[in-house]
């Protein structure tokens, strides 16, 4: 594989990766929404719940008080269990998003030849060997944290309801068709399902996961030829 066609496949799909990461960040991962004719069933009662907003998004950008009053708010008790999940899934695709930066960067490095790096020729081959863990690693590392973050995504439902059984208990949740364990569905009242944020996580985990795979394949290959031309130029 030439070196320029190595380059532009790797900053390409790289880029792109920590293009969608940059987009889930700012983008809702999971829903639920109020059926517009919810107050005509007149046979369902929500004095025990006010119900403030018609569609509750998780990782808003525009909470004006913070997100545990916001989830307070709009299911009537705490969601410790949620606000873990939340918190889990930030950490964990902020870590992705660090590792694709350093990945980029530190290649930046490698192929612009900077000195401290390609000084002698054990700096050069020392360089070359801690790029190539770096180029197989950094990849591996940012797909098993996308991949676990969209399993936590997953059980939001479960979190939420497991939330309200421990403040109002399993009877009185089931009653209100709100609660629920499923990840897409709806019922009566309401309907709930991932947003746009967990479909692009879902994609960019899905990328990565080729990204490793592409890497540990050709970038071997291409330190095997920079070596063999090396070598020949050196007889």
């Amino acid at each position: 594989m030439s070196s320029l066609k190595f380059k532009l496949t790797f900053y390409i799909l790289f880029g792109l990766i920590w293009s969608l990461l940059v987009f889930f960040f700012l983008s809702p991962w999971y829903e639920e929404t109020l059926k517009k004719d919810i107050f005509e069933l007149k046979q369902y009662k929500f004095s025990n719940f006010l119900i403030l907003y018609n569609k509750i998004e998780y990782n808003k950008f525009d909470y004006v008080d913070g997100a545990d009053t916001y989830f307070s708010d709009a299911f009537g008790f705490e969601t410790k269990t949620l606000e873990g999940i939340m918190t889990s899934v930030k950490v964990l695709s902020t870590l992705a998003f660090l590792s694709t930066t350093f990945l980029i960067y530190f290649t930046i490095i490698f192929y612009v030849h900077v000195k401290f790096i390609y000084d002698t020729e054990n700096h050069r081959r020392l360089g070359k060997k801690v790029w190539y863990y770096v180029l197989i690693g950094s990849p591996l590392v940012s797909f098993f944290l996308l991949f676990i973050s969209l399993f936590l995504i997953i059980g939001i439902p479960t979190a939420v309801k497991n939330d309200c059984y421990r403040e109002y208990g399993e009877k009185f949740c089931n009653e209100q068709l709100r609660f629920h364990t499923s990840f897409i569905g709806e019922n009566q009242v309401w309907s709930w399902g991932p947003s746009r944020g967990w479909t692009i996580l879902l994609v960019d985990t899905i990328l990565t996961f080729f990204a490793t795979i592409y890497c540990w394949r050709y970038g071997h290959k291409f330190d095997e030829v920079k070596m063999k031309k090396r070598k020949k130029v050196t007889i």
